[in-house]
């Protein structure tokens, strides 16, 4: 049996602009359908996606300027939306259209039809287009696996054997997998791959379609993967959107059929061992005295068997990886549309906090939890003060596990749990829902994805309205801004002194952090260029700020191959906590915890440490003691986070660039 069994689910879209068939419906409307549908197939069991104009009729060989980017915009989508690793096909042969899209997009793969070779079809002669694949992957630096057809199905090849097709794909183009198709079915498809892999050794095998409900476990045990298009449709239109539930009963079938192993989707890392199944239940909640009821059990079992893709899709240390440059390319520009798509986030849920906050307001709370991991237990911490003022009751940030496996006896039918998730597919977070679901408390999803699992499995939703291709941001920034918001609606209704003044600020934030992000870069860039080579990096705060420290040690960790830590200006002291020549980021605006941080940074400098503070406008404690102070707008504490996060943010993307610039020099000079 494979160890790394591929099941491909394609989304075939609808006709795009640049086709001649293309019938007007708006990409946008596209990018939301197609997002939807890959949500569909994660939570189905699937272990890629792949994204496909294959509604374009006639067919181009090569694709327009307008498909390209019609493409893209639809593909950011899918990528946003999943942990799976993507795929793009386009036009009848343009892979090299495909790699630039999936380089773009921050996709894993791409599929060429004819990558090697000549064939004759539909649209005419259809020349291999290894040359200009390579080329692109090359110019852009993209770390794309190659997947490329033997004998593409929808044209016939000239002058040459599966055998020759095989290896010339292999040799001469470079793929990274093969994909095989026969009319006739999926038996003589295994059959030519068991010949193939005697004479084409080394490389994995896909199926390329035919597969059905009753040969898929012919599949697993012949290959190393399927590509499903027309079988998980809900018709047979080209355009048919998938059908979630024919695609959960591929997916079970193949749980049923196979122990399967996450992909290695990253060619640079160390490969992971096989997934080997053991008598240990992915979580606790699984099995035989579990709080959960069997359908509870179903849906942590499948969040769970997906959850592990985005682990490996991790890019590697390398002080070049071009995974990682992408994505941290990727960074800077939605980092800098933060406000916007705050603007964006509140305005297109103001219905939903109208009637989440009037259903607060008139429920007897007693606790608060909200709960998530990484940056959404950060946006947690930073949302604590403000919901708390607003909410009159205790609100406890709590890290998913701990919620669903720890906390779980304290939550009610009188507790409010606020679940955070960009993917809507975090398996702790899911299993902290499904625990409030279970003791009947009221549970408020917020998310990046419609139709994620996070979202079925709460009572009320808020969505996001972020672009997450690079490192999390937008993410972090209008979940927070939305959970300020509703603290402020419950406050109003409430009467809680303050609410009034919280509304009217939070009103002007956006335009406070576009100042505050055309302001402090340049400062930011000459101290990442002064510290680049100087981790491991320290952020501290205390206070709402504290989320922010940590999405700082996060940026750091995610763009750079170093390490970063945050520590709370008060832990900071019980330890030896900075060594000689290290850098810290001391976060403290105007609030109590200023007095602690400005001691924090004098100790540091006592250690040997550098010392970078961000405070508040008019705040001098820090003159004289930190190395470099960056001043940010004045506004009520339980508001700063939004601000306070901004520099930490750019401080980790900051840090990459002077890297790989460093790197660059480096190796052009042969060190």
């Amino acid at each position: 049996m494979p160890t790394q069994f591929r099941l491909v689910g394609v989304l075939h879209l609808p006709p795009l602009p640049g086709a001649v068939n293309y019938g007007g419906t708006p990409v946008r409307e596209i990018a939301r359908r197609a997002a939807e549908d890959a949500v569909a197939l994660q939570r189905a069991g699937f272990t890629h996606v792949m994204v496909q104009d294959a509604s374009d009729m006639p067919q181009a060989v090569r694709v327009s300027a307008p498909t390209v980017a019609a493409l893209s915009v639809i593909g950011a989508a899918v990528t946003n939306s999943v942990y799976l690793p993507v795929g793009v096909v386009v036009g009848h042969n343009d892979g090299p259209s495909a790699v630039a899209i999936a380089h773009a997009i921050g996709a894993q793969f791409v599929r060429v039809k004819v990558l090697t070779g000549v064939s004759v079809g539909p649209t005419g002669w259809i020349e291999g287009c290894a040359h200009d694949v390579a080329a692109v992957k090359r110019l852009l630096g993209a770390d794309v696996e190659v997947w490329a057809d033997v004998h593409e199905a929808t044209s016939l090849a000239l002058a040459s054997t599966p055998e020759w097709a095989a290896r010339e794909a292999r040799d001469f183009g470079r793929a990274d997998v093969l994909v095989v198709t026969r009319d006739s079915g999926v038996p003589d498809a295994l059959t030519t791959i068991a010949t193939l892999r005697r004479t084409v050794p080394g490389v994995p095998f896909v199926v390329g379609g035919r597969v059905s409900l009753d040969t898929v476990d012919a599949a697993v045990a012949g290959s190393d993967g399927a590509i499903l298009g027309s079988a998980i449709k809900r018709s047979s239109a080209p355009d048919a959107r998938v059908d979630p539930d024919v695609a959960a009963r591929f997916g079970a079938a193949l749980r049923a059929g196979a122990a399967l192993s996450t992909p290695d989707v990253h060619r640079t890392r160390t490969p992971e061992p096989p997934v080997t199944r053991t008598s240990t239940p992915a979580s606790p909640f699984l099995g035989p005295g579990s709080p959960l009821d069997a359908r509870q059990q179903e849906v942590v079992q499948r969040v769970s068997d997906a959850e592990h893709a985005s682990i490996v899709a991790l890019p590697s240390d390398h002080p070049l990886d071009p995974k990682r440059r992408a994505r941290d390319e990727a960074t800077h520009p939605e980092l800098l549309a933060q406000p916007d798509r705050i603007r964006e986030t509140l305005a297109v849920n103001d219905a939903a906090l109208d009637e989440l906050a009037d259903l607060v307001a008139a429920t007897d709370l007693d606790r608060v939890f909200v709960t998530g991991a990484g940056d959404s237990l950060a946006v947690a911490i930073a949302a604590r003060q403000v919901l708390e003022a607003m909410l009159g009751v205790p609100c406890e940030p709590a890290q998913s596990l701990d919620l669903a496996y720890y906390l779980a006896p304290l939550v009610t039918e009188r507790t409010l749990v606020i679940a955070l998730s960009s993917s809507g597919e975090t398996t702790r977070t899911v299993e902290a829902a499904l625990v409030a679901q279970h003791a009947g408390a009221l549970t408020v999803a917020v998310t990046n994805t419609p139709g994620s699992t996070l979202a079925a499995e709460c009572r009320r939703t808020l969505l996001l309205r972020a672009t997450r291709v690079g490192w999390p941001t937008q993410s972090s920034t209008t979940a927070l801004a939305l959970l300020v918001d509703l603290a402020v609606r419950v406050g109003r209704r409430t009467g809680r002194p303050g609410a009034a003044e919280l509304a009217a600020e939070l009103a002007r934030l956006p335009d406070l952090m576009e100042r505050v992000l055309r302001e402090v870069e340049a400062p930011l860039a000459a101290i990442a260029e002064r510290e680049q080579g100087s981790g491991p990096f320290l952020f501290s705060a205390a206070g709402p700020t504290w989320g922010s420290a940590v999405i700082g040690a996060a940026k750091v960790k995610e763009c750079t191959p170093d390490h970063a830590e945050a520590i709370q200006v008060e832990e900071f002291h019980h330890y030896n906590s900075l060594k000689a020549g290290e850098p810290i980021w001391v976060l403290a605006p105007a609030g109590p915890s200023v007095p602690r941080a400005v001691h924090t940074a004098s100790e540091a400098k006592r250690f040997g440490g550098r010392v970078y503070a961000v405070t508040t406008e008019g705040v001098d404690a820090f003159d004289g003691i930190a190395d470099e102070v960056v001043t940010l707008p004045r506004v009520s504490e339980p508001l700063s986070p939004l601000l306070t996060v901004l520099p930490a943010q750019l401080t980790g993307y900051l840090l990459a660039m002077a890297q790989f610039r460093t790197a660059e020099a480096q190796e052009n000079a042969g060190g």
